[in-house]
């Protein structure tokens, strides 16, 4: 399941109701799943009253503090064309908004008037991506705006400054026809892509891996053998509004998805699955889940290395020989969609290189925003029983990007929060009470290993 921190109320009180069955507390000397879980702290988290109740499927990022490379992906070839290519694709908020406008207007693809948009994103990114992530509290943030440690004090995000800020200058964005107008109706978060695969769109918002740089050139490359791969979906260094050098960024759940078992599995059956589980976290468990079996899909050289068998087509580019989505399951016992890409030799060079040096770029350079667990995985009787507001929240946002103006959309979300407020406020009340209020990441992480090993 996408047991995340959003949903780790609901998975409580389903133990609770006797869903679920406990795994064994040794693992069974399972060495590889053992060594995974001494890279993050999602073990503690999923262990309730000393007994592990979902197996966590590692994001595959743990040297990088399970930072997630999330951002502007655009066309840089566009940007060229109209000498606008900034060096190391490295822009200022200005310079973005300002080359956007001008793929709108010039039109480098020819596409014709009103034919060529902007920038957009998934609707589970919008409105947030243009410009409220790049506000954020400097310690805290998340993709759904909840609550936040500020000043010794538990606060709702949504009601503070730099969100509202943050609000304004994406709707205005939205009034100047920067971000596609339809951004508001894709709620199946497909229509975006389509556009930019048809060169109708300048940038969208992405997470900016390996993969998807791969995929997405793919698919550009398929629709306009004329294009230049390389050039056609570039990440784009794209610094806060009003903020030269701060880059915005985010770090993921330490895991990515997890596993309960049924109270009725046997325990032959949960040991079947721990077995397949340990293995796929071995070397030879990851090749097979990335390239096949050996000596049919892949020979491995002297030096360890990995001489990949696979047909190639026309261009050069690996044919894959599984189905689609044949590898699924096992992503949710560890992705690989990260630092395991990086050396993964299915994808070309040119993708891996160019998601490494983006993912080093935020790493070093960046203004991570940190996930609070101590917030999300923290009972409290208001927070269980009225939740985080990230549905509400995500729903007015939408609706006043949609039915206001730039003149009139911060008086229309204060006059909302003022709503909200009687309903909020058990909540911070809760949260507010609770013996941690963290200040920095590693004050949050020392306490909640502390408080969770064993409890």
């Amino acid at each position: 399941m996408d047991l995340n921190e959003n949903l780790y109320t609901e998975w409580l009180q389903w133990i609770d109701g006797g869903l679920f069955k406990a795994y064994p507390k040794d693992l069974g000397g399972r060495e590889a799943i053992k060594a995974t879980f001494d890279q993050m702290i999602g073990d503690e988290m999923l262990t309730v009253n000393g007994e592990l109740y979902a197996l966590p499927c590692m994001q595959d990022s743990a040297s990088y503090d399970f930072q997630v490379s999330q951002g502007f992906a655009y066309r840089a070839d566009w940007a060229e064309k109209l000498g606008m290519r900034k060096p190391d694709d490295n822009y200022t908020w200005d310079e973005f908004v300002d080359l956007l406008k001008a793929f709108i207007e010039k039109d480098p693809a020819g596409n014709g008037e009103g034919k060529t948009f902007g920038m957009a994103a998934p609707q589970w990114y919008f409105p947030d991506c243009f410009g409220i992530w790049q506000l954020q509290h400097p310690v805290w943030g998340t993709e759904e705006p909840s609550f936040l440690a500020m000043d010794g004090r538990y606060v709702w995000a949504p009601a503070q400054e730099n969100f509202i800020e943050g609000l304004v200058i994406a709707k205005k964005l939205f009034d100047d026809g920067v971000i596609w107008q339809d951004n508001v109706v894709d709620t199946n978060s497909s229509m975006y892509k389509d556009l930019y695969v048809a060169g109708q769109m300048g940038a969208i918002v992405d997470n900016l891996t390996a993969g998807n740089l791969n995929t997405m050139r793919n698919q550009m490359a398929k629709a306009d053998a004329s294009l230049d791969r390389e050039k056609c979906y570039v990440i784009a260094k794209v610094a806060s509004p009003g903020r030269q050098n701060e880059y915005w960024q985010k770090e993921s759940p330490c895991y990515w998805s997890a596993t309960s078992m049924s109270s009725n599995v046997t325990d032959d059956q949960m040991n079947r699955y721990l077995d397949i589980f340990n293995w796929i976290l071995t070397e030879e468990g990851k090749n097979f889940k990335l390239y096949g079996l050996e000596n049919i899909d892949y020979t491995k050289n002297n030096d360890g290395s990995i001489n990949l068998l696979w047909e190639k087509d026309d261009n050069g580019l690996y044919l894959d020989p599984y189905p689609s989505g044949s590898r699924s399951f096992y992503t949710r016992m560890k992705l690989s969609g990260a630092e395991d890409a990086f050396t993964n030799v299915a994808l070309p060079e040119m993708d891996r290189r160019d998601a490494k040096d983006g993912m080093d770029f935020y790493f070093t350079k960046g203004t991570v925003r940190h996930l609070d667990y101590n917030l999300f995985y923290t009972s409290t009787p208001n927070k269980d029983r009225l939740g985080l507001f990230i549905e509400e929240v995500k729903a007015k946002l939408i609706e006043v990007m949609s039915t206001t103006t730039s003149d009139t959309v911060e008086q229309t979300w204060r006059d909302w929060l003022t709503t909200m407020t009687p309903k909020v406020q058990p909540v911070l009340d809760d949260l507010n009470e609770l013996p941690c209020i963290p200040a920095t990441r590693q004050d949050m992480m020392d306490y909640m290993i502390e408080t969770r090993s064993g409890n």
